[in-house]
């Protein structure tokens, strides 16, 4: 009988999964991107109140290793994980909810059908009672569009052109990214040098870095039906970016360098996190002096896990009694549409605001 008594070795165990996956052709290790790593930094506990946050270096094609305190960090398919494995549940990030996300995100060039049409949905006429009347008009009107979220996303890009928040050279992070496409769109801007989308559910960062770093013009997905059901369908990117990447983490706790950013966007996060008041702390810490928020929520605590005490009901009102903080632009009611199911929509008027980092370097 074989002696597997070397197996008992942790430093042995790790070598022999990784002789498996290289014998297997298995295309889960692999170098990561050397700018990413540049970003990374260590979210180890050193006490109750400190965190090591020094420098990362990739040990092998799966793992991060601290340069200061030696913890570990999973790397798969280049893509470095960097949360900590208690983060709550988000019922948003669940693989079955793929296919709206797909919807959400990038409906303009979802092809269906045998002659690969552009995804449209059939509008029909309702009536009302007078007071349901002006919602269900929107609604519809919404659902009649190819696109059912384009507005959102051409707004706030609207907005990036309108307040010149990109410069020549400028670093993005987008958190709670999903599948992507506000850390694509940003990393197309002539001037942004690098963009890097970050979310908790490492499927989504997945199936976010396939997209990003497709060679295919056509890629096959599955879109929602009702009862589980699935539609295959593709999406048809016409573009492609280098100067991008992304990584899993924790919007609470940013394993990344302090003041490395130019931009963040938090998009429809806030109310889907445990503590929204430290995901902002945390921005704050993360953003360049000078630096730019954009932020967006539809405050829908009521479908939310969150704990009352920690809702945050009023962005304008919260940030204003923080002076760190300078108002620069809020546009309220952009609508927001996720389709769950063929048969299930939910529509959203967004509250979005932009804010600059206040430090005594700014105001010298």
């Amino acid at each position: 009988m074989a002696d597997l008594s070397w197996l008992r070795s942790r430093k042995n165990r790790h070598a022999c999964w990784l002789l498996i996956f290289k014998e297997l052709h298995l295309s889960i290790g692999t170098d990561m991107k050397t700018k990413t790593l540049n970003f990374l930094r260590c979210i180890h506990p050193l006490t109750d109140s400190e965190y090591c946050d020094s420098e990362l270096k990739q040990r092998d094609e799966l793992t991060l290793i601290c340069k200061r305190c030696g913890a570990e960090y999973s790397l798969r398919g280049g893509i470095p994980r960097l949360i900590h494995s208690n983060i709550s549940e988000n019922p948003y990030l669940k693989e079955e909810m793929i296919g709206a996300y797909y919807e959400m995100q990038f409906a303009p060039y979802i092809l269906t059908g045998e002659s690969q049409d552009r995804l449209s949905y059939p509008q029909s006429e309702i009536v009302t009672r007078s007071f349901e009347k002006n919602f269900y008009q929107s609604v519809t009107h919404l659902m009649g569009k190819q696109n059912l979220t384009e507005d959102f996303y051409q707004s706030l890009l609207e907005l990036v052109r309108q307040e010149k928040l990109v410069t020549p050279n400028t670093t993005v992070l987008d958190i709670g990214c999903g599948l992507g496409r506000m850390t694509t769109e940003m990393a197309r801007f002539d001037d942004v040098d690098y963009a890097i989308g970050l979310d908790s559910s490492a499927f989504m960062i997945e199936e976010a870095t396939k997209l990003a770093n497709s060679q295919q013009s056509q890629i096959p997905i599955k879109l929602n039906l009702v009862g589980g059901k699935t539609t295959s369908a593709k999406i048809g990117l016409d573009w492609t970016v280098d100067n991008c990447d992304f990584m899993v983490g924790d919007a609470q706790q940013l394993a990344l360098q302090e003041g490395a950013f130019d931009l963040v966007l938090c998009l429809n996060v806030i109310d889907r996190v445990p503590n929204p008041t430290k995901v902002i702390e945390q921005i704050f810490r993360v953003l360049k002096s000078g630096g730019y928020l954009i932020i967006t929520d539809p405050y829908d605590w009521e479908n939310s896990p969150i704990t009352r005490e920690y809702w945050i009901t009023d962005m304008a009102e919260f940030f204003s009694h923080n002076s760190k903080w300078q108002q620069v632009q809020e546009v309220d009611g952009i609508p927001f549409v996720m389709r769950s199911t063929s048969r299930q929509i939910v529509a959203y008027m967004n509250h979005c605001l932009i804010y600059r980092k206040i430090t005594e370097e700014t105001q010298s």
